[in-house]
């Protein structure tokens, strides 16, 4: 074999051994395939991180600061107000006439918030829908830019956040305790967008105005609590933070007029002006707070347009005029009942009407008192003289039964048999007391739910009818008046247990009225009066 090809055969052979020992240990690694169940884990895998068509990202917009927080002071004869740009809300509202308490310091009362550890109301926050992510924004994240601070009362802000430019426009009408409310989105995006709005008004327990449980709870005037308030319909409909709470409660359908929360006397309410809600979502985990979430339909802004919201919100007083003045259907803010309601407005209407004409509701209280038993004295007087035939024909009606003795079916005959024939009715007395029953827990209702009434003198020693006698001067001649009347019932009590009872009754009945507001033991007092002279009346007229 030649030299050169024996090079050659050595030239291939040493080239083989090189390339097996370069792919062993420096060559690429040949790619494994993956087996059928490896396969199938890892569609899967992909399956469930691949987002679904319809689902779009949602971004939680966070924009950055770099606004100063400023708040603008608002200056009214009935109200002050403070603006913050920090959520471009209405910080607080006082009322400068209706003061906290009944001394000559005393400051006003602050309607927003209802309760001062709530937060402030009308916080807004939006879901934006842009091309195929979502954006969610919120009031409580954003310090918005003053653009105009009191000319012609209208105070405005502005902000943009991602596709909108946000504006918000406040405009004060103290003289009916209302802040018109307006916001603006404009979509400075090239593309449609998809708006979903909510607002909120929020409220917190306040133990300090809200009665106490157990026995001594007898003993004290009614407090009510701070409640949610939904008008449906022209429909009250009133949930306490306890059921909100614990989800026990249902929200009717039909239309909302208004919703908010009340105490005993003031209201904080929004009502739609621009744009109806779709619904409400009352909110709360604990019995301290709620929150009333009020709900947009969703609503389209096409590329440079915009759209708007706008709300009414009351922070004012429950006073009958001002209520019906501002919207017929905030009536029923004040708390005076359904079925006795419309009896109750009029006893209402009856009560401002004598207060205009004296200038003092005490005076009011009594001659109103006099007027209802002016208008149920025949129901009286027939209930009066029922009650007086029992007692002339009682000793005939006992002489029956102790004639019968044990056979009741006989004693009841005979005994229906003299009824007829002396045309006794046994439900005469009963019946025109029923009668009259509605009117007074009409009446007592009124009393009690009055703000006019608030802090409201009468003479000498009350200075305030809602609140109870410091004295206790009331509740004793309530007591006194109710011993004389029991003294001139007409109909003998022979059972001693009763009689003793009867006895009794006039003090328990004075110590129940003690705390109870002035107003109300005023009333209670003259109408008592006036039911002894006129059971005196009765009882000295011929049979």
């Amino acid at each position: 074999m030649a030299d050169s090809q024996k090079r050659m055969l050595f030239a291939i052979i040493t080239s083989f051994l090189f390339l097996m020992v370069w792919s062993k240990y420096f060559g690429p690694k040949p790619v494994q395939q993956p087996s059928q169940k490896q396969a199938v884990l890892d569609e899967k895998e992909t399956v469930e991180k691949t987002p679904e068509p319809l689902q779009k990202q949602v971004i939680e917009e966070k924009p950055a600061q770099s606004i100063a927080t400023e708040k603008v002071f608002v200056q009214f004869d009935a109200l002050n107000a403070a603006l913050n740009n920090h959520q471009g809300v209405v910080d607080h509202v006082t009322l400068h006439n209706y003061k906290q308490t009944n001394a000559k310091d005393s400051v006003g009362v602050h309607v927003v918030p209802l309760a001062l550890e709530a937060t402030p109301p009308m916080v807004w926050s939006w879901d934006v829908n842009h091309v195929n992510q979502t954006y969610r924004f919120d009031d409580q994240k954003v310090v918005y830019e003053w653009i105009e601070r009191g000319e012609n009362s209208v105070y405005r802000l502005r902000s943009n956040q991602g596709p909108l430019e946000i504006e918000k426009t406040y405009t004060f009408d103290p003289s009916t305790y209302q802040i018109h409310h307006k916001v603006l989105l404009r979509n400075t995006s090239q593309d449609r967008l998809i708006v979903s709005a909510k607002t909120k008004l929020e409220a917190t327990r306040d133990p300090e105005k809200e009665s106490k449980g157990g026995f001594f709870a007898l003993f004290q005037a009614p407090k009510t609590p701070v409640r949610a308030i939904v008008d449906i319909d022209d429909e009250a409909n009133r949930y306490t933070l306890q059921k909100i709470s614990k989800k026990d409660f249902t929200l009717p359908q039909g239309t909302i007029d208004w919703a908010g929360f009340e105490s005993q006397y003031f209201l904080l309410a929004l009502r739609p002006q621009e744009a109806l809600w779709s619904s409400l979502e009352l909110q709360g985990d604990t019995e301290e707070k709620a929150q009333i979430q009020y709900v947009y339909a969703e609503r389209e802004i096409k590329p440079q347009s915009s759209i708007s919201f706008e709300v009414a919100m009351y922070a004012g007083p429950k006073d009958i005029g001002i209520l019906t003045g501002v919207d017929e259907t905030l009536r029923e803010a004040i708390d005076l009942g359904s079925w006795l309601g419309p009896i109750a407005r009029v006893i209402l209407k009856t009560l401002r009407l004598l207060y205009n004409w004296f200038g003092n509701y005490g005076w009011a209280i009594i001659l109103l008192t006099v007027i209802v038993r002016l208008i149920m004295f025949p129901l009286a007087q027939k209930q009066a003289k029922s009650m007086k035939k029992m007692q002339v024909h009682k000793p005939a009606m006992d002489a029956l039964k102790e004639k019968h003795g044990e056979n009741r079916e006989e004693y009841s005959r005979a005994l229906m048999e003299y009824m007829r024939t002396h045309r006794i009715n046994p439900a005469g007395g009963c019946l025109p007391l029923l009668i009259q029953f509605p009117i007074f827990i009409a009446l007592y209702r009124v009393l009690y739910n009055s703000i006019e009434l608030r802090h409201a003198p009468f003479i000498l020693w009350i200075k305030d009818l809602s609140a109870h006698d410091p004295y206790f001067v009331l509740p004793a001649l309530v007591g006194i008046t109710f011993f004389f009347q029991t003294k001139l019932n007409p109909t003998p009590i022979s059972d001693p247990t009763q009689a003793a009872m009867m006895k009794f009754m006039p003090v328990m009945f004075s110590v129940l009225m003690i705390f109870l507001p002035s107003g109300l033991n005023l009333y209670i007092f003259i109408s008592t009066l006036w039911g002894i002279v006129q059971q005196y009346w009765v009882q000295q007229s011929k049979a």
